[in-house]
């Protein structure tokens, strides 16, 4: 039966290992579909690359004239036509050097006068400060002194209580005029801090002045440069001339009318203006030569067709209607600047009003000082005069001296507010200044909106620049009406082709989302299958757990029936050694009983023939007390030989009762040995039957495996169908790019063979234009199969992401598995309280051979599995790349966003995918608890079908669960 059993369990670790041999080619062919997944999203983001170049092309020629540059001046057209171009451009950049210059020097000056003004304001603060504290300690010593005098004066004589009253009020009118000055003092300060207030926000919007006549330089340089772009593709050079003096007049109006700007800049731009100067010149003399050259192969490209000039004449309409959309957009801009530096110059105006006003309290103020200083040394004198008369000479040279004291200090205090004012004189000044220069920037302001009224004219010069391009579109229809019947069957020929492609591109479509839901249909069938898989897992790990039990119970069965067996028979040979001694000393003393016997009887016959012999004779008498003393010593042998042989029948007692009990023993224990030997044929029942269940588990496994496999290949055909898609879809799409290059080629031909015209153009301009937008729909379509194909890409990395967990998991759960046999293997062999039972020579080398191929499987696993963990980190750095040139291409926006494609047809909406997949990313706790509801339902099935102790099955599973919770944590 151990052999049957061993057999079991090594079929069973074969199908173990059949298993990780098919979870190592599923991992394989994971593998593989991310390959096949990366070049998709290679060739998606090179298709995407070809489209975004074609969209770059389209926009190219709309960037060509953004800003017209049209108008005139008399004067730098006199100075071209007579010295040249490159002499009036050098005149004008020499003119705004200077301007440049005399800038610098007035900002110098600007920022130098603001300096010193800074500087004299705070000078003025700390000296007001000093002074405030002056007069608080002046007040404090007048305070004094005039407690000093009441307290000195005797209050008793009237005479000298009423000088003390005049003393005391006059004291205290002096005192009121020191507070007056000190508040007076306070004011000023206010002011001077309102004052520097005042400069610091002149100051800033001095600042804010620079940086918007900063960024109307940045425009005129781009509009110079587009200005450039424009020259560029016009032949003649009148008109040439003629943008180089609006352009290079817009300059100097411009740098003139900056005089708050940085002087590093404008040196730069006169630089970058000499060197498009230059490149002017080489362009006109190229453009010569190109004219030259295109004159030549008119002749020989005659053949060629018109559809190039076609689309790059509604190009040039579409540009000059984005040109003239923007001018205006920059007319209404350069309003509101001119607004803002009118509410700016209207704020300064208030603000230069309101320091005129404070300027003129403050003289007031001076003016009523001054009288009130006057008024009150008239007053002292008289008070002196009055003391004089009145006051004893001592107190009178006390008073005298403080009160010259006092005028000192009042004295010097005239002398700092003398200076405080020419001070305040010097600030009017430089007030005065301030106004020049803000009439200045009034100035600039009127040369700014003269050049706003010259941007207009622009305007107006670019809507007849417009209506010269109008007129030449309708030559250009005129030619190309000629030139219809020659490319009507061309046109007819790849209007099939197209409408063939988008058949084909449909159909394509079609297979596609067929594909999708068969592919999700198998994602969900694999699903099911791996979470069957997972429970049969844990059926089969049950199963050979109960199995080790009870092989464990078995072993420990079989050591104490072998024990129980041993002591049995040890018991008998003890019994029937005992029965042996006991017979042979029963023996040995009926032996000894019988010799005396036959002694007693001898003694019995010599004791007659004594007492015959007494009779008889008495001569005897020595002999019959030897005798007696025999008889004695005969009696006292005979009772020491009875109380022997009681003790030995006690004995013989003893030891039968002895053989009873250990009979009774034995035959306890036979009867123990009978009920475990049963209990052992039903638990070797119960195993007999657990491997059979554990066969059928296995079976169906295998089963579900098989069918795994096939919907897993199936699922690789499609995807092998789905990648020939692919690249049927992106090899016509290279087609429609061959024919748009055609396209091309041929409108420039149409503009080499400007000469030959015709009558019949309307009717294949109209043709072209469907063209162009029926190419523009495909394109359109393209974008969005594109973006379809981006999105079943990303559903098949989280797919793919997913079935990376899942193999990770079972990957765990077949390593925990595996170190849980090897554990109870170890268990089994190194306990010292079990009996291990020989099951035979070969049983043993068959086990270390297995276990030996276990743990180099297991290596394997942990090979393959470092290995898997390098390419997934591969795929996540590949994936991060991927996504990073995604985020700088608008290739794919976020999927809760709606994308918009606007391509001559309005806007087209694609709606918000809905991933299948989500659902599978579930919280841990959500797993937990499914993985719990699936044991309990498990378990209850289980014992259900089984008859063994529900308590060891309950602890069993609160183990599962505690390690499975650790493993989690």
């Amino acid at each position: 039966m151990m052999r049957v059993k061993a057999e079991e369990v090594d079929a069973l670790q074969e199908q173990l290992q059949f298993l990780k041999d098919d979870l190592m080619k599923y991992i394989d062919i994971a593998d593989e579909k991310s390959q096949e997944v990366d070049a998709l999203q290679e060739k998606l983001e090179s298709s995407q690359e070809s489209l975004d170049k074609l969209q770059g092309e389209f926009g190219v020629l709309r960037e060509l004239l953004l800003h017209g540059i049209a108008g005139s001046d008399e004067e730098l057209r006199k100075e071209v036509d007579e010295c040249g171009v490159a002499q009036a451009v050098k005149k004008l950049v020499s003119r705004e050097k200077a301007n440049v210059e005399m800038l610098k020097s007035l900002l110098d000056k600007q920022t130098q006068e603001l300096s010193a003004t800074q500087q004299e304001v705070l000078r003025l603060q700390e000296d007001i400060q000093v002074k405030d504290a002056d007069l608080m300690q002046c007040l404090y010593t007048l305070q004094t002194l005039l407690q000093k005098t009441s307290s000195e004066v005797p209050i008793e004589h009237s005479f000298g209580r009423t000088i003390n009253e005049d003393v005391t009020s006059v004291l205290d009118h002096i005192v009121a005029e020191i507070r007056c000055l000190h508040e007076e003092n306070h004011r000023a300060l206010q002011d001077a801090t309102h004052f520097r207030t005042l400069t610091e926000t002149l100051r800033s919007e001095m600042e804010s002045l620079s940086l918007e006549n900063a960024n109307l330089r940045t425009e005129r340089s781009s509009s110079k440069e587009l200005g450039d772009t424009t020259l560029q593709g016009v032949p003649e050079n009148k008109n040439v001339k003629d943008k180089i003096d609006m352009f290079c007049q817009t300059d100097h109006t411009e740098e003139h009318d900056a005089p708050e700007k940085g002087q590093v800049e404008l040196t730069q731009e006169k630089e970058q203006l000499q060197s498009q100067v230059l490149l002017l010149q080489a362009e006109l003399t190229e453009l010569q030569t190109k004219r030259a050259a295109t004159e030549a192969q008119q002749s020989s490209e005659a053949s060629r067709t018109p559809q190039s000039e076609i689309e790059e004449i509604k190009k040039d309409l579409s540009a000059t209607k984005v040109k003239s959309g923007r001018m205006l957009t920059k007319l209404k801009m350069f309003k509101e600047k001119t607004e803002k530096m009118e509410g700016e110059m209207k704020r300064l105006y208030e603000s230069n009003k309101e320091l005129e006003e404070r300027w003129a309290q403050h003289e007031e103020w001076q003016r009523e000082d001054a009288e009130k200083r006057t008024a009150l040394e008239e007053r002292c004198k008289a008070l002196q005069e009055q003391v004089a008369c009145r006051v004893p000479q001592h107190d009178y040279d006390v008073v005298s001296a403080d009160l010259v004291r006092a005028s000192a200090r009042l004295q010097e205090f005239e002398m700092e507010k003398e200076d405080l004012s020419d001070r305040i004189q010097n600030l009017s000044d430089r007030n005065g200044q301030l106004e020049v220069e803000a009439s200045h920037l009034v100035s600039q302001f009127s040369v700014l909106k003269e050049q706003a009224d010259m941007l207009t004219s622009d305007n107006e010069s670019f809507q007849s620049l417009v209506e010269t391009l109008t007129h030449s579109r309708q030559a250009l229809e005129h030619e190309l009406r000629s030139q219809q019947e020659q490319h009507t069957k061309v046109v007819k020929e790849l209007e099939n082709k197209l409408s063939r492609s988008t058949d084909e591109l449909k159909a394509a479509d079609t297979e596609l989302a067929s594909l999708t839901s068969k592919y999700e249909s198998l994602q969900q069938k694999h699903n099911e299958i791996v979470y069957k898989y997972r429970s049969l897992e844990e059926q089969f790990h049950f199963a050979t757990e109960e199995k080790n039990q009870l092989k464990v119970k078995c072993e420990q069965l079989e050591s104490e029936c072998a024990s129980l067996q041993e002591t049995a028979a040890f018991l008998k040979k003890q019994a029937s050694a005992t029965e042996q001694e006991s017979m042979e000393f029963v023996g040995s003393l009926k032996q000894e009983h019988e010799e005396l016997k036959q002694q007693f009887h001898r003694l019995k016959a010599e004791h007659h023939k004594t007492e015959e012999r007494l009779v008889s004779a008495a001569a005897y008498e020595q002999q019959s007390t030897v005798l007696r003393t025999q008889l004695e010593d005969a009696k006292a042998v005979i009772s020491s030989l009875k109380e022997s042989s009681e003790e030995n029948v006690h004995e013989i007692i003893n030891l039968r009762r002895e053989t009873d009990e250990l009979k009774k023993s034995l035959a306890l224990s036979l009867e123990e040995f009978d009920a475990k030997e049963k209990k052992w044929m039903q638990e070797r029942n119960q195993l007999k039957h657990i491997g059979e269940h554990l066969k059928e588990a296995a079976e169906t496994l295998s089963g579900e495996l098989e069918e795994l496999k096939i919907q897993h290949e199936e699922a690789l055909h499609s995807k092998l169908q789905l990648r020939s898609e692919i690249e049927e879809t992106q090899k016509e799409k290279k087609a429609l790019a061959q024919q748009v290059q055609n396209w091309r080629s041929y409108i420039k031909d149409i503009e080499n063979n400007k000469s030959l015209g015709s009558e019949n153009q309307g009717s294949e301009m109209t043709r072209l234009e469907l063209e162009l937008q029926h190419t523009a729909k495909t394109l359109h379509q393209i974008g969005l199969q594109n973006e379809t194909l981006i999105a079943d890409l990303n559903k098949a990395l989280e797919e793919k992401k997913h079935l990376q967990h899942q193999l990770a998991d079972t990957q765990r759960n077949l390593q925990a598995r595996e170190d849980q046999i090897l554990q109870l293997h170890t268990n089994i062999a190194s306990s010292s309280d079990s009996y291990i039972i020989n099951m035979g020579p070969a049983a043993q080398p068959q086990l270390d051979q297995k276990l030996f191929e276990l743990q180099q499987a297991n290596e394997v696993l942990l090979s393959n599995w470092k290995q898997e963990q390098q390419r997934r980190r591969l795929i996540e750095e590949e994936l991060d790349s991927s996504i990073l040139r995604k985020s700088r291409t608008p290739l794919y926006t976020a999927p809760s966003e709606q994308h918009h494609l606007l391509l001559r047809e309005g806007i087209v909406k694609i709606p918000e995918t809905n991933y299948s997949i989500t659902r599978q990313f579930k919280s841990h706790a959500y797993k937990l608890r499914r993985w719990f509801q699936g044991r309990q339902r498990h378990c209850h099935l289980l014992i259900s079908r089984r008859k063994f102790g529900p308590l060891a099955l309950g602890v069993y599973l609160v183990l599962i669960h505690i390690w499975l919770l650790m493993s989690l944590l």
